[in-house]
């Protein structure tokens, strides 16, 4: 899902270490008996592959019980769309709920039946990924165990019935929209359903130690309170008065978008942030400057896209990954310098309209080594070419440090 509003930005579902969505998929719909040679794999209408679930099918009654020691259930595992499943139990040993588990796109007319999950008392459930419960509208309850870490984007997003939400000091990520559109985030921050308008008494707004959202009024310097252990995607989000931010030193991730929208005009993130998440600054339209870490390793897909004041920016080595369009649209930016740890570009990575410098810190051909990604197609720069990395009105030049490169690919030896 690529949630869209006008302003605030695109925001991708990536850089997720989750199940994939094809093994989930895969078995939905499908009967038993067309699995009669694999049999043994199905308890109770629902398949098992090794320890992981991967498909729900018929199941008698409205408790719906995952198997004991599995380990994780896969994306898109259960069709809610026929399903009678009122409450499901899932037991201790799942430590991973894959993206859009048991999703369902609820209309007036045909709504999701599930109202309670249950975990239990010794869960080691750690993730539950983007979208997994997103449209259950009659989902009322949910009690998160201690231990898990993180929460995905949209996670809940229109679980309109669910108004009771306690996230355990565990969680490290909350990712954006998790719960967007739930009787929990309307009631809490006065928003209208289907609109991120808010309105929220005090600064900000908290869940436990994580912070879920600063007033959108809130004018100044903000610096986020100590002992904070999570900052949800979006929490900065149309924050138009907060010019600067203090984020907590063992802040391990920017979600995405995060500050999307936001009047801040420099930054500068911990060390101990690994990951810029998609959208994270997208149109951030004053902030010239910000000091990345070194130990970050991927930047996020239209990561600053739109930051028209930036005018250079130093990635540092480790990182190995640069989404699509991270920098598109920075029209002010005349420089970037890249380290040689880079692995991966997306397309246009580097679209900025008037780029003249890059700066890469690795050889020619080390360069033109580096995998460019879009979908499941990836060819090295030799193939593609430059354009299809750097979209740029200017003339620019590649400087590597045994050589540069011109726009229209001439290689100069040093």
């Amino acid at each position: 899902m690529l949630p869209y509003e006008p302003n605030l930005g695109s925001v991708s579902n990536s850089n997720r270490d989750a199940i994939p969505l094809s093994i989930g998929s895969l078995f939905v719909n499908m009967e038993t008996e067309t699995f009669s040679p694999i049999s043994q794999n199905y308890t109770d209408g629902a398949l098992y592959i090794g320890d992981y679930l991967i498909a729900v099918g018929s199941v008698a009654g409205s408790t719906f019980t995952v198997r004991d020691g599995t380990k994780g259930i896969a994306a898109g595992a259960c069709d809610m769309y026929d399903s009678v499943i009122e409450e499901i139990r899932i037991p201790d040993s799942v430590t991973e709920i894959g993206d859009g588990a048991f999703m369902f796109h609820s209309n007036v007319e045909n709504v999701s039946p599930l109202k309670k999950v249950v975990f239990g008392e010794n869960s080691n459930l750690k993730r539950i990924d983007s979208e997994a419960f997103s449209g259950c509208w009659s989902l009322t309850e949910i009690d998160f165990p201690d231990g898990l870490e993180t929460i995905g984007q949209s996670a809940f997003e229109e679980c309109i019935s669910l108004s009771e939400i306690r996230i355990p000091d565990s969680v490290r990520r909350v990712g954006l929209n998790a719960f967007f559109n739930t009787a929990y985030e309307s009631e809490n921050m006065r928003t209208e359903m289907g609109l991120p308008n808010y309105v929220i008494q005090g600064d900000e707004f908290y869940n436990g130690n994580c912070l879920i959202k600063v007033n959108p009024d809130f004018e100044g310097h903000y610096t986020v309170r100590e002992g904070t252990t999570a900052i949800a995607g979006g929490a900065f989000r149309g924050c138009l008065g907060v010019t600067s931010v203090t984020l907590p030193e063992d802040l391990t991730a920017i979600e995405a978008g995060l500050f999307v929208a936001c009047a801040i005009e420099s930054i500068e993130l911990p060390k101990s942030v690994k990951s810029i998440g998609a959208s994270a600054f997208e149109n951030c339209q004053f902030l010239t400057s910000i000091t990345i870490p070194e130990g970050v390793t991927e930047i996020g897909m239209w990561a600053f896209r739109g930051c028209d004041s930036l005018n250079s920016i130093t990635i540092p080595e480790g990182v190995t990954e640069i989404e699509a369009s991270a920098f598109g649209s920075c029209e002010a930016m005349k420089k970037i310098v890249l380290p040689r740890s880079l692995k991966e570009l997306g397309w246009g990575a580097l679209g900025s309209g008037f780029l003249t410098e890059i700066e890469f810190r690795g050889t020619v051909d080390e360069w033109f080594d580096i995998i460019v990604k879009e979908g499941y197609n990836q060819k090295t720069i030799r193939d593609v070419g430059l354009d299809y990395i750097i979209i740029s009105e200017a003339d620019y030049t590649i400087v590597c440090t045994d050589g540069t490169i011109a726009k229209d690919g001439t290689v100069t030896r040093k």
